[in-house]
């Protein structure tokens, strides 16, 4: 389920992940789970904005998944965007360029324009052919641009868009955002959730499991794929949703993904 998924973000640009989550069951080690799947098993790029935690933090856990993220960063596999950085290029001025970009009036130009140069820099060749060129932008996670944009979800949103149509070389970047659904359940933040499923090609939700909590099982995951159709009859394009549900157990350096039941 979740390696066909970190393929398909590695090889088709343009796509974009919504992940989920809520404080009763948190979805961040999705995020470590698809990184890890992108570097491994694709030849994708990632350009991490890590708002939540160090770099520091995501490479010991890849580490104890059997990944170098430092090695991978020394290659230009790998490239990390924090806030630290931010705001000390903030405060020095060094963001003046961000008045260039299309967002210059959006108080998230600055990151949009090191995320850009992050994803154009230092691009690495694919000689197989297989996601050759293809760059994923990964961001935990979207509350935090909530706070950044001073409670603007217009400004988020627009953030998002330019991220997603990104280009580096001939290919856009796909999108693989956090989010944290409690953050939106009160007006006037309500509105966000559905334009974030909206503009998303696959939503998966983490949440606790319905039954209660299990010793050997951490909770469920809900994955909705969803693709546009073109209708014959009436030249329209429609969409079509595949739901899957999957049961997951998070072990040292590992997930585990089960139907229900299967534990």
């Amino acid at each position: 389920m979740v390696e066909e998924l970190a393929h398909r973000v590695g090889t088709k640009g343009g796509s974009m992940v919504l992940i989920k989550d809520c404080v009763a069951c948190r979805g961040g080690f999705l995020l470590h789970y698809l990184l890890k799947r992108l570097l491994t098993s694709t030849n994708a790029r990632v350009v991490m904005l890590g708002l939540s935690e160090p770099f520091s933090h995501y490479s010991r856990i890849a580490r104890k998944q059997g990944c170098n993220l430092q090695s991978m960063r020394d290659s230009g596999r790998f490239l990390f965007v924090d806030q630290p950085l931010l705001l000390s290029e903030q405060r020095t001025g060094s963001d003046a360029g961000a008045s260039a970009t299309p967002l210059s009036d959006n108080p998230l130009a600055a990151i949009y324009l090191k995320i850009k140069e992050a994803a154009r820099g230092g691009q690495v060749s694919d000689p197989s052919g297989d996601g050759a060129g293809q760059t994923c932008i990964m961001i935990d996670d979207a509350s935090i641009l909530d706070v950044i944009a001073g409670g603007s979800h217009n400004f988020v949103l627009d953030f998002l868009h330019y991220c997603r149509a990104l280009t580096v070389g001939k290919q856009r970047c796909s999108l693989i955002v956090l989010t944290h659904r409690d953050v939106y359940e009160e007006p006037p933040a309500s509105f966000m959730s559905p334009q974030l499923e909206h503009a998303a090609d696959t939503v998966i939700t983490v949440e606790p499991l319905s039954t209660g909590l299990a010793v050997d099982v951490h909770g469920q995951v809900t994955v909705q794929h969803r693709t546009d159709q073109l209708e014959d009859v009436f030249s329209q394009v429609r969409t079509r949703v595949r739901l899957q549900k999957h049961q997951f157990r998070i072990m040292e350096g590992t997930v585990q993904f089960f139907l229900p039941g299967q534990a």
